[in-house]
């Protein structure tokens, strides 16, 4: 199995935390690392990362993980990062070539979601993404997720302003290579508008031609370390999981 790993972006709110995002430790494990984990358990054997700030130091720390993990790492530069999360996809198309995993370098997650997610039947043209139905998730940052409509297992809209919504994106996505040519075609309306562009303009358009799926992942953990806040919720959560020796399976935490 092949994934992405999205890790190019400057990660602005994160700068009081840490330099690099991705290298930051929590409790003593790089958010990278932790991830590189979690994908590795799911199954995964070739990794591309997607670099751009501070790529080189990036790029550095983590030459030697395959020694660490059965995988194979490769690195995808991405020079035209400050442009979108978007362009960080398309640097990584050349790489994917196949259907593949999609994931985020700050979003922690139980790994059985991409096991559940991987035997989800994907159209040879689709996108399925997984989604977290419960609104009431004491662990979302309502401010920055990415919100999302659907209908019948099918997004309708995607996006982090949006008035209605029943889901919120995990940023684990199982994706067969149309999604470059979304993105394409959302790259092109951005730059007509002198706008950047993001993954989330590459999944409407999936959802516009009937391509974007959706899976529940239930009451399963996930996070999205994006600022102090969330790192210090990730750091409480990790914390009790050591002190009463359970993983990350089925956590879902009643309050933050």
């Amino acid at each position: 199995m092949k994934a992405i790993i999205i890790a190019a972006g400057e990660g602005r709110r994160f700068q009081d935390v840490g330099a690099v995002k991705p290298l930051t430790p929590l409790n003593g494990i790089q958010l990278i690392r932790r991830v590189l984990s979690l994908i590795s358990e799911a199954g995964a054997t070739e990794i591309g990362i997607v670099t751009g700030y501070r790529a080189e130091t990036l790029e550095q720390e983590l030459s030697s993980e395959s020694q660490s993990l059965p995988v194979h790492l490769h690195f995808i530069r991405n020079e035209n990062w400050r442009h979108g999360n978007g362009t960080s996809v398309l640097a990584a198309e050349q790489f994917a070539g196949e259907p593949f995993i999609l994931l985020m370098s700050d979003h922690l997650f139980d790994s059985s979601i991409v096991n559940d997610l991987r035997a989800q039947p994907l159209a040879k043209d689709g996108v399925i993404l997984a989604v977290d139905r419960n609104l009431s998730n004491p662990l979302i940052d309502l401010d920055d997720v990415t919100r999302v409509l659907c209908q019948d297992n099918r997004i309708q809209v995607i996006g982090k302003h949006i008035e209605g919504y029943n889901a919120f994106d995990t940023g684990i996505f199982y994706v067969s290579p149309t999604l470059f040519r979304a993105l394409a075609v959302a790259k092109e309306k951005s730059l007509s508008e002198g706008k950047s562009f993001g993954l989330s303009d590459g999944m409407q358009v999936m959802a516009d031609w009937g391509k974007a799926e959706v899976f529940d992942i239930g009451s399963r953990f996930w996070i999205d370390v994006d600022d102090r806040e969330m790192f210090e919720k990730a750091q409480k959560i990790l914390s009790e999981q050591n002190q009463s020796g359970a993983g990350m399976r089925g956590r879902r935490l009643a309050s933050g």
